[in-house]
């Protein structure tokens, strides 16, 4: 699923970005390539406290004792991205991040052995304005806003004395996206950035649960 959609990502970005790209270069705007296409590697990280403090209270309302939790709460993240730079001060980008999987355990030791357990994968489509501030011809900083179009699949288990219960559920919406970053040009094609993004109130409060991503990643670019 997930390669299907970097495959429409990719298109949906050129569509976006080609058109305008191309009536800029017919006005004359610079002799430097400003069209880019690029792919990041970081590490994402997501607060899931509020559900292992719910599973906590649901167990003890219960007469469990002996509980502890652990949160996995970072993970591997990989992106693509694409956008075009029609000023020096500003761009509009396009791309896919994949945040990867992230899980809470929670345990009881009696009256009998419990456990709870549930596993987030967030993903999306973002379209970001970039505003960017030169330092010198091949460095600048940048700043992001714009909204991305995300998925997140949850999925949660609870065993007690060998009885397993599962349950999944999935949400689709429009969250703010966030970020900010420096990008240095190294080569007149060839480019690479720092950056942090976030995307707030990822997922739904009564079926996946819902908190906020966080992203620092490497990126590296082409620009053509």
């Amino acid at each position: 699923m997930h390669q299907g959609f970097v495959g429409r990502t990719v298109l949906a970005t050129l569509l976006l970005v080609g058109p305008l790209a191309a009536e800029a270069q017919a006005r004359g705007v610079g002799a430097e390539p400003n069209a880019y296409f690029g792919v990041g590697l970081g590490r994402s990280s997501a607060n899931l406290s509020e559900a292992t403090d719910f599973a906590v209270t649901e167990l003890r309302n219960a007469g469990f004792t002996g509980i502890s939790e652990n949160r996995e709460e970072s993970d591997t993240a990989v992106k693509v991205y694409g956008g075009y730079r029609f000023h020096q001060n500003f761009a509009l980008e396009a791309g896919y991040i994949n945040f990867g999987d992230f899980k809470a355990t929670v345990s009881a030791t009696s009256p009998v052995p419990g456990t709870i357990t549930a596993n987030w994968k967030p993903a999306g489509f973002y379209v970001d304005a970039v505003g960017i501030i030169p330092l010198n011809d091949q460095a600048f900083l940048f700043g992001k806003a714009g909204a991305m179009f995300a998925r997140l699949d949850a999925h949660a288990s609870a065993t007690v004395a060998g009885i397993v219960l599962r349950a999944s559920g999935d949400d689709n919406d429009t969250n703010l996206k966030l970020g900010a970053g420096i990008q240095w040009d190294f080569a007149r094609s060839v480019g690479m950035r720092v950056e942090y993004e976030r995307v707030n109130n990822l997922g739904d409060k009564n079926t996946t649960g819902e908190g906020d991503i966080s992203l620092w990643s490497l990126g590296l670019h082409l620009r053509f």
